[in-house]
């Protein structure tokens, strides 16, 4: 089934609030264009933003659903689009359900929100074109003919309620926001609906207080004709008196309203066009074949949707093509490892990522996938997402890039801008250029564009990037590039291929070198009697340092900072330069994980013999990658060191069978509880959520002597473990009493 969405959030949004999912859909539903055409009434940012979306939508999408004629006719003249590309699907209430019922009676409905008097029912909200101030000002004209009438306001709050709650305006009352269950009551016992709108896709208020049987006051503007016929009284909305006049009208003669409570009950029962389709679905059955109303994609006349391939399946890479696939981009995956291919032709994520499975069966409709590059479709954009391992020197291992840009040159269609998100040693990208794609001679273009997601938040960092660097020597491939991004409103840079490169390897660098520091510090705070934890804090409330990555800890790990660290390290010392504080962060993030051993050894009087359970075996939380995991390395020497070692780890998928990955007699548990029963000591290498809550009490039971708790992560309650009889250990934050860390502001 094609994508539906019915709301101008729905376009903007995934149902599971993930993020823009649907920029490039096959199909929207536009309500209005209330923020394209008085952009004056919303947020500078919410404005720009439609601004630069809408009009890209008449290129991108194969039809438009709107709510009302009045939309269609301003769809269609605003941007262009042919009357067989904008269907309208009314928005609507069925008359024979929306009414009061049970306890959300009239009499219930009133009590519980105290409206004893009579009272003219508006709803608004924050939004200007509602005209509540208008409203307002007529109201003081009623109230002086008819005391004894209020007029009653649902919705949010607005600014000019302040003078309502400061009493100034003592016969309006404004009950916020109110439950569908009680709205069918609240309109049934008004005397007037009022809803004098600036502007409206439909009006659906209108509909619900005629299927209520309300009278209504409206405007003639937009679609209010179309929707209330000659069941409202239509007034002047920009004219207070005027909206005076109709509700004066309507209150003084109960004739005219029960007229136009009938025609508006008969008007909504008789007229399909007030009533809600069945499901859009079933509307959007009966369009013609998307490829008819789209046309030819291929011709520059039709829809700009990209063809966009990927090369590689991993975090990156799959990331990268359901996200693209998600805009609306016609997506075409290749893997050469067959596990994984068939794990996504069967609809299957091959890892864990979060989010990741349930954003990949939404978009899979519009993904495909193949075993070589040779196999792939032609595309406008290639983008290889490969591996990139580093060697024990730091030595980047390029064979799965080569291998691709190769294939590439030989098979893609002249002209594709070929995208190495690849992490990759500055200056290969030039490399790559003379060796493959220039000999090729097909006119492929070459740009570096960076990735900077995070394993376990990859799919937000996809859809919220803080921002996208495309280094291309091409102009014209860089713009495709920006295009290919642009619906994710992230800040660009535009640079060269080499300076593209290095960013990537410079950012993590400096994180990784603000992980090292801060457990160098830790290990000073241990000699001196410092708190690290607050030492960490007092540090990142500088603005200019900021506390990100302050967290002393067992080190980093997966497969980005220790790889890139090694890489720019080799790359350097390659050109001639010793990076000597790049090889102190990396030989620091070595010794804290020897630290730990050190520390367990001298806690436990000596390792061989001894049971210690390791609890993470991932890199960190929120995914299942065992890359340079600092928990599998304190196994394997607590291991070597005659320990004997027994692991836990909720999702972590490990490269070979336990004892191989984990050292001689090591073996994995299913459960917390397995892993720590019978141990002398647990450490703590990856803070998954599971083991801050745990029974610690009841974990302490199923222990031996002398209940030893190594806390790598420094993410356990230590004083409550101190508490509790535990020997608690960490980096370096003891577990006595600490004194209560204060933040003054100052007055």
């Amino acid at each position: 089934m094609l994508p539906v969405h019915v709301s101008h959030r729905d376009l903007l949004w995934s149902p599971a609030n993930t993020g823009p999912l649907a920029v490039r859909s096959q199909v929207v539903t536009i309500h209005d264009l209330a923020v394209v055409e008085h952009p004056e009434w919303f947020a500078p940012a919410f404005a720009r933003w439609y601004a630069w979306l809408w009009p890209r939508l008449s290129r991108r999408v194969a039809a438009v659903l709107t709510v009302s004629g009045f939309s269609r006719e301003r769809i269609m003249e605003r941007f262009g689009l042919p009357s067989e590309r904008v269907r309208v699907v009314p928005n609507g209430v069925d008359p024979s359900r929306f009414f009061p019922q049970g306890d959300t009676s009239v009499a219930s409905v009133r009590r519980r929100l105290g409206l004893a008097a009579p009272y003219v029912l508006m709803v608004a909200s924050r939004d200007p074109r509602k005209n509540l101030g208008r409203v307002l000002r007529a109201w003081g004209r009623v109230h002086e003919v008819d005391p004894d009438v209020e007029l009653v306001i649902a919705g949010a709050a607005h600014r000019v309620f302040q003078e309502v709650e400061a009493g100034e305006l003592p016969f309006v009352r404004h009950l916020g926001y109110v439950q569908d269950s009680d709205l069918p009551a609240l309109y049934t016992g008004a005397e007037v609906f009022v809803y004098p709108s600036l502007y409206e896709g439909f009006g659906l208020p209108v509909l619900e207080a005629m299927a209520c049987g309300v009278p209504v006051v409206t405007s003639p503007t937009g679609p209010m004709p179309e929707v209330a016929g000659d069941a409202a009284v239509l007034v002047d909305p920009y004219d207070p008196d005027a909206i005076a006049d109709g509700i004066l009208r309507l209150l003084g003669s109960a004739e005219e309203r029960a007229v136009l409570d009938a025609r508006g009950w008969s008007g909504l029962a008789g007229s399909p066009g007030r009533r809600p389709p069945a499901s859009f679905e079933t509307h959007w059955m009966s369009l013609e074949r998307v490829e008819t109303l789209r046309g030819d994609t291929s011709s520059t006349g039709g829809c700009d949707i990209m063809r966009v391939g990927v090369i590689g399946a991993g975090y990156v890479g799959l990331v990268a093509a359901v996200g693209l696939a998600a805009a609306g981009d016609e997506t075409a995956v290749a893997e050469a490892d067959p596990a994984k291919l068939a794990a996504l032709r069967e609809g299957r994520v091959p890892f864990f990522e979060p989010g990741l499975q349930e954003w990949f069966e939404a978009t899979r409709s519009r993904m495909t996938f193949a075993a070589t590059v040779g196999a792939l479709p032609a595309c406008d954009v290639v983008i290889v997402a490969v591996g990139t391992p580093s060697g024990p020197s730091g030595q980047t291992d390029l064979s799965q890039v080569r291998r691709a840009v190769q294939d590439l040159a030989a098979a893609a269609r002249p002209g594709t801008v070929l995208a190495m998100k690849s992490t990759v040693p500055p200056g290969t990208g030039l490399e790559l250029v003379r060796a493959y794609l220039e000999p090729a001679g097909r006119g492929l273009r070459y740009v570096s564009n960076p990735e900077f997601l995070r394993e376990g938040k990859a799919v937000y960092d996809w859809l919220q990037p803080d921002r996208v660097v495309v280094g291309a020597a091409d102009p014209e491939a860089g713009e495709r590039m920006a295009e290919l991004y642009h619906h994710l409103g992230a800040p660009l840079l535009m640079t060269d291929i080499t300076s593209a490169e290095m960013v990537q390897y410079a950012s993590n660098a400096l994180l990784a070198t603000k992980i090292s520091f801060i457990n160098e510090i830790a290990n000073v705070c241990e000699l001196v009697g410092a708190r690290i934890d607050d030492v960490a804090r007092g540090v990142g409330m500088d603005p200019r340092l900021g506390s990100h990555f302050l967290q002393a800890s067992i080190g980093y790990g997966g497969s980005c900072f220790p790889n890139d660290t090694r890489a720019l390290d080799f790359a350097a010392a390659l050109n001639g330069y010793a990076f000597e504080l790049l090889a102190a962060v990396i030989e620091v993030n070595r010794r804290q994980r020897i630290r730990v051993v050190q520390r367990l050894h001298q806690a436990l009087g000596g390792l061989a013999g001894r049971r210690v359970a390791v609890l993470g075996l991932s890199f960190k939380p929120g995914t299942d990658d065992t890359r340079e995991s600092p928990g599998v390395e304190i196994a394997r020497m607590l291991a070597g060191a005659g320990a004997v070692v027994r692991a836990y780890d909720p999702v972590a998928r490990l490269s070979g069978d336990a004892e191989e990955v984990l050292g001689s007699g090591g073996e994995r548990l299913a459960t917390l509880e397995d892993a720590v029963a019978g141990a002398q000591a647990v450490v703590v290498a990856t803070e998954w959520q599971e083991f801050r809550e745990a029974d610690w009490a009841a974990l302490r039971g199923v222990m031996q002597s002398p209940w030893v708790v190594f806390d790598g992560r420094n993410c356990l309650d230590g004083e409550m473990l101190d508490s509790l009889g535990f020997t608690y250990l960490a980096v370096w934050r003891r577990a006595g009493k600490r004194m209560q860390f204060t933040v003054a502001t100052p007055t």
